[in-house]
């Protein structure tokens, strides 16, 4: 039972010292699909050199951070569902879940709220559809939003790695707030 008393006071210290600071490195970054280059199978890598505004803003290594992304073209909820069920039933990747119901119900400017534990950029990489491995989760972006010319905006905030057990808790509160159109249901 001490054991447990400790990690009661551990989980303690740690919530009472989130403060404003703690929310207070909030980054954007401007994406155009319609610039996404469409790479080989397992030459991520090159995807660094051929976006180097894109990844040369993400400000942060090896920390903990939430992020969403925001719609900035003109497109909506339906357009953009419609051409993701399509590219989901043509593309062997791993996409979000989607779920339709959300999705007619209000016209969110918010596609995806998520999380890493420790690294943006290589979360990133998933999510423009460059991953090495097929089954990695992502919005698989260049599969899908290049021809729709979708503009989105990368908003991500860095927390303290003390912070890192909080991080899915984050990214729940955070997506109830913002209700992406798709990714988990909360």
């Amino acid at each position: 039972m001490k054991e447990l008393a400790q990690c009661i006071e551990n989980i303690k210290t740690i919530v009472n010292s989130i403060d404003e600071e703690t929310f207070e490195k909030h980054y954007k970054v401007p994406l155009n699909c319609s610039d996404l280059p469409m790479l080989n199978p397992g030459d991520e890598s090159q995807c660094f050199t051929k976006l180097p505004n894109f990844f040369g803003a993400l400000n942060i290594d090896k920390q903990p951070a939430i992020y969403w992304f925001i719609i900035t073209s003109n497109h909506t909820p339906k357009q953009i569902m419609s051409k993701i069920e399509k590219a989901n039933g043509n593309v062997k990747r791993k996409f979000p879940l989607l779920v339709r119901k959300r999705t007619y119900k209000f016209e969110s400017k918010v596609l995806y709220v998520g999380k890493t534990w420790s690294e943006l950029k290589s979360r990133m990489v998933s999510h423009l559809g460059y991953h090495k491995n097929h089954d990695n989760h992502g919005l698989q972006l260049c599969h899908w939003a290049v021809d729709l010319e979708l503009k989105l905006e990368l908003n991500y905030i860095i927390l303290h790695k003390k912070f890192e057990g909080l991080t899915e808790l984050f990214e729940r509160e955070l997506s109830k707030q913002l209700k992406p159109i798709i990714g988990k249901e909360v």
